[in-house]
């Protein structure tokens, strides 16, 4: 399922219908790569296309090797991109976010700078994922990953445990109906 959206476009564009029509033949893969040029880009703030088109590519690529059919591209041929540099805020950035900060988005900033976590484990987050130090966040497609977090995160998390309503309430982040709140970002 995870390559279909870079392999249906590859048959229908690229006039190829069975896997073996590539081998050999890398034609069909540069008129895809052609093909996925020439499709307008939308604007977004973050986005880098170049990189999404790689990874089309390689999504096709992977595709064709679990049929035996393997490297078609040459180094040069292969899409190029330029990876994006994370940068860390400052101190005095973090102390202006901080600054502005009541109790809640406070425990949100340390949530997520203590743990790393992608938004959408963060609003599945439960207070019983957490065993002493050890976080475990759930992501997409059922994957788990544990992460380490500091002894003052997990006390955080522990007084605010304390301090919910029912038992049943084990989220870290409801929402007013008690749904895990998956507007985390955007009260960030």
């Amino acid at each position: 399922p995870k390559y279909r959206a870079a392999v249906e476009p590859f048959i229908q564009h690229c006039g190829v219908t069975y896997v073996d029509e590539c081998r050999e033949n890398k034609q069909p893969l540069l008129d895809y790569m052609g093909w996925l040029r020439r499709q307008p880009v939308p604007k977004r703030k973050h986005g880098n296309p170049d990189r999404t088109l790689a990874n089309k590519v390689e999504d096709v690529r992977i595709f064709l090797k679990e049929f035996g059919v393997t490297k078609l591209l040459k180094k040069n041929e292969e899409p190029k991109y330029h990876e994006k540099k994370v940068v860390a805020h400052t101190d005095e950035e973090l102390g202006v976010l901080y600054g502005h900060a009541n109790v809640e988005d406070t425990f949100l900033l340390d949530f997520f700078i203590g743990t790393m976590a992608r938004d959408h484990e963060a609003y599945r987050c439960r207070y019983r994922d957490l065993t002493g130090t050890t976080l475990t966040l759930y992501g997409k497609h059922h994957k788990t990953r544990t992460v380490e977090i500091s002894q003052r995160l997990a006390e955080s998390i522990n007084d605010r445990r304390k301090r919910q309503k029912t038992d049943y309430d084990d989220l870290l982040f409801p929402n007013r109906n008690g749904k895990p709140n998956q507007h985390l970002l955007r009260r960030l």
